[in-house]
């Protein structure tokens, strides 16, 4: 037998139904539920406040985040009892309000909270400015010394804390790619309730997956950054006032390839501004002629445009 401070009798450490019941009935007690929801609105508002602080290191970033949040519930609470043996090592009390003040302090995910970003290198980035500004956040501790490798060697960005000395939640952030595919890994492999013979051969193709998706990832995170240069810009709005003439005139509508070499062939971009600026304003254009300074010249640029169109196969006038 063992005994609290206050020397109320706590439940026999041998008889594990009993200790596991009391568990149980604290934590599904409605009140404390209600609290705790409480707790987690709170929780979500203050996690999201201290997000708007942050120095965008994307200016885009109120729409490449969003965030979730959850008090645990009581069949990932049982599980959890089962699995790291707590119907043991807690110290169990024949009172709901001592049971529910040992569950607030000692269950490190009570409530648990979630960052959803859109990309894996957003992940770091909200982790170390969580890190770098947790002195700033009054009513919290926070423990960012966590083992953050898992079973599987890949890192999974998070910490956790305690909210008014009582209550403890956790943080992660994960970007899309590891919510999908960690959901999965968790449930098929590492979470999978049965004896499974194929175990080894998934962990092979999750792995392998996760690889795939990694590479998909810095794809799109790529394209979503992807900015046109000035260049880019004025070749882009050069052909889509050209495009019809020309079309037109060389009766093809094939031209990619022809405004690329045209573009190879004369890289001066100073004809095309003043195009572009008579056309937009509404004013005449007259065609600029190309000098030819020396026979050396002209034979360069004879050269370069008999390269990139081959036999002159587009000749508009």
């Amino acid at each position: 037998m063992y005994y609290l401070k206050n020397q109320d009798m706590i439940i026999d450490k041998n008889d594990e139904e009993s200790r596991y019941k009391a568990l149980m009935d604290a934590f599904r007690e409605d009140g404390f539920h209600k609290e705790l929801e409480g707790v987690e609105k709170e929780l979500r508002k203050w996690l999201a406040a201290w997000i708007k602080d942050m120095n965008r290191f994307d200016e885009r970033l109120d729409n490449v985040y969003s965030i979730e949040s959850r008090v645990k519930e009581a069949r990932t609470f049982e599980e959890k009892l089962l699995r790291k043996d707590y119907i043991q090592k807690w110290d169990v009390s024949d009172s709901i309000k001592e049971n529910q003040e040992y569950i607030r302090q000692n269950l490190t995910d009570l409530i648990g909270l979630r960052i959803n970003c859109h990309f894996v290198n957003y992940e770091e980035a909200f982790y170390l400015y969580f890190k770098r500004t947790a002195n700033n956040q009054n009513d919290f501790v926070f423990n960012f010394e966590e083992n953050i490798i898992q079973k599987n060697g890949h890192t999974i960005y998070k910490f956790s804390g305690t909210y008014k000395g009582i209550y403890h939640f956790e943080v992660q952030i994960k970007s899309i790619v590891h919510n999908v595919w960690g959901e999965v890994e968790h449930k098929t492999v590492y979470k999978n309730p049965t004896y499974d013979g194929f175990f080894e051969q998934k962990k092979l193709i999750s792995g392998t997956l996760h690889d795939v998706m990694l590479a998909s990832d810095r794809e799109l995170h790529t394209l979503f950054n992807m900015k046109e240069t000035e260049t880019q810009l004025l070749r882009s709005l050069f052909f889509i006032k050209t495009c019809d003439d020309v079309a037109r005139k060389c009766r093809t509508k094939v031209l990619g390839e022809h405004y690329n070499s045209y573009f190879l062939a004369f890289p001066d971009e100073e004809p095309i501004k003043q195009y572009l600026v008579a056309i937009l304003s509404g004013q005449e254009y007259h065609r600029s002629e190309v000098k030819v300074t020396t026979n050396a010249f002209y034979n360069q640029l004879y050269d370069k445009v008999l390269q990139v169109f081959p036999k002159f196969y587009l000749n508009c006038s």
